[in-house]
This record gives C-alpha cells, sequence and structure tokens, in this order.
C-alpha cells in the first residue's frame, strides 16, 4: 500500500521473501544438477563435491527492503508522484529479485570450482550489458584465487564450469 508503506512493507517483504527463498533454492538445485552433468559430459571425477550456496536471509531482507520499499519512499521525497513511484520501484524490486534468485546457481556453480581447484567463465545471456559482455569475452579466468560471482539487478549471466582446454569461437 503505497499510502501506507510503514504498516503494510513488513508484511509485502515477508510474502515476496517467501516466494524468493524457495526459487533461490531452486536454482541451487538446478546448478547442482547441472553440476554432476556437465562433469559426467566432461568424463571428470574424483573431484570436490558440489558446494551448494547458501542464502542469508537477513541480507537478502535488507536488499529486497532497500529495492522495493525504501525506494518508493526515495522516489517520492525526490517529488515524483507516488503511482509512478511505485511503478519504478516495482521494475527495480523485480530485477534485485531476479538476481538474488540467480545468484543461488552462479554462486553454487563458482564456489564449486574454487573450493576444487578448478576455473568458470561468465556466460551472458545473449543481451549483456557492456560491462558483463566484457568479463564474458574473458573467458575461463575465474579460479579460487581470484574472484566470486557478481551481478546487478536483472543480470541474466551464469557461471560455466571448465575442465579442459577452452578455445573461444566466433
Amino acid at each position: 500500500d503505497v499510502a501506507d508503506l510503514d504498516a503494510s512493507a513488513p508484511g509485502w517483504l515477508l510474502r515476496n521473501h517467501f516466494f524468493f527463498f524457495f526459487l533461490h533454492a531452486e536454482s541451487v538445485n538446478l546448478a547442482a544438477s547441472y553440476v554432476a552433468a556437465h562433469r559426467e559430459a566432461e568424463g571428470v571425477r574424483g573431484i570436490a563435491p558440489v558446494v551448494r550456496a547458501e542464502l542469508l536471509p537477513a541480507a537478502s531482507m535488507t536488499d529486497l527492503h532497500i529495492n522495493g520499499p525504501v525506494a518508493i519512499k526515495s522516489a517520492i521525497a525526490r517529488g515524483i508522484s507516488p503511482d509512478l513511484a511505485h511503478v519504478a520501484a516495482l521494475e527495480r524490486f523485480k530485477g534485485a529479485v531476479f538476481r538474488q534468485i540467480l545468484d543461488g546457481g552462479r554462486y553454487t556453480i563458482s564456489k564449486t570450482a574454487q573450493r576444487g581447484g578448478g576455473r568458470w567463465r561468465r556466460v551472458t545471456d545473449g543481451q549483456p550489458c557492456a560491462f558483463c559482455a566484457m568479463l564474458a569475452g574473458r573467458g575461463p579466468v575465474y579460479a579460487a584465487d581470484t574472484v566470486t560471482f557478481r551481478s546487478h539487478n536483472a543480470c541474466g549471466c551464469s557461471a560455466e564450469l571448465i575442465y579442459r582446454t577452452w578455445e573461444p569461437t566466433e
């Protein structure tokens, strides 16, 4: 309720967080299945087990709060009409939820590579922002001693484990 965000936001956030929690777990499960199938397809055996990404409830709730109710209040304070502030915040909120859900799978893959001493590369969704395209173009340069997967709201990138020599294609 945009007219009474202080009263309506807590219940709204809890309902959305429950839905988000379920989808995050599904993303982790899909990534774990992918890792097993990918290893089998690559003929890789005897390496570290899959590392399932954990959801940090307090951090994810804060992120959803900032990208939802706080974004609405901030826009209204800047003089934007409540209706337009709500529409803009909803898009921002959807992007944050999308990012957090997919982070479950992305982190499962990148952390599995890190635990096993392997490498991974960034793969885009086909419509990446310029920054993601640049990171993807680097190939499988990410390893245990480099970085963890970082994404932004509405980011459609994923991680791919690399077990062998990787050659880029056109």
